[in-house]
């Protein structure tokens, strides 16, 4: 399933405050969490240095196309109900887990897990990561949030798979290829 399909289902089917983990830097899932807020009447909070930071940069130079009257300060989430809420988090160093843990350890001065929350892990964990995501959506699920991960099939790399690399390869057909990431497992 892709995100944007998983975002629609958790979006029109979450009974409280939906929190979305993901990288500062992906705008197009941040756009897509906007668009899904906007199509179903939901504001949005930006939380983490990182994340504002990306986020006041896209929307300066038009990568991200966002109504305004959908974005609310953190100070703000507790005028609207549950359900009307999604949070988008980060870290410190656009790092999703940093912030999660934050919250799940009650560290975070604005945000605090309740049991109507839905935690959406938006990206696949890279190598050595994976055993902290697990441990973090452990501890979310024992404060009581449903937490969505990639374990429960929800597609969420920023990157391509393999077959869309090979088709971008071919369609471009580039004279010179180089490898930048990657790993023997993938």
């Amino acid at each position: 399933m892709v995100i944007e399909e998983k975002l629609s289902t958790t979006f029109h089917g979450a009974e409280g405050r939906i929190l979305v983990a993901l990288y500062a830097s992906n705008f197009i899932r941040i756009q897509q969490v906007f668009d899904k807020a906007l199509e179903t009447g939901k504001k949005v909070a930006v939380v983490g240095k990182s994340l504002e930071s990306y986020f006041e940069v896209g929307m300066r130079l038009g990568y991200l196309q966002i109504e305004e009257d959908v974005v609310i300060s953190v100070k703000d989430i507790g005028k609207y109900t549950d359900d009307q809420i999604v949070i988008i988090v980060t870290g410190n160093k656009g790092e999703p887990l940093d912030a999660l843990e934050k919250i799940v350890r009650k560290y975070h001065k604005d945000i605090k897990i309740k049991e109507t929350d839905t935690v959406l892990i938006t990206f696949t964990p890279s190598p050595g990561m994976e055993v902290s995501m697990f441990k973090m959506a452990n501890e979310l699920s024992k404060a009581g949030a449903n937490v969505l991960t990639s374990s429960r099939n929800v597609h969420v790399s920023g990157h391509g798979s393999q077959e869309d690399l090979k088709l971008m390869l071919n369609l471009m057909q580039p004279k010179y290829f180089i490898p930048i990431q990657g790993n023997t497992r993938c």
